[in-house]
């Protein structure tokens, strides 16, 4: 269970990482 928390949370960094990038894309 820890090992996958620990997956989640480093694919939720990256994807939260794209959409900011995605979103100052869009918004810029």
């Amino acid at each position: 269970m820890s090992y996958a928390s620990e997956q989640e949370t480093a694919d939720v960094r990256r994807h939260g990482r794209h959409r900011i990038m995605l979103a100052a894309t869009f918004f810029s």
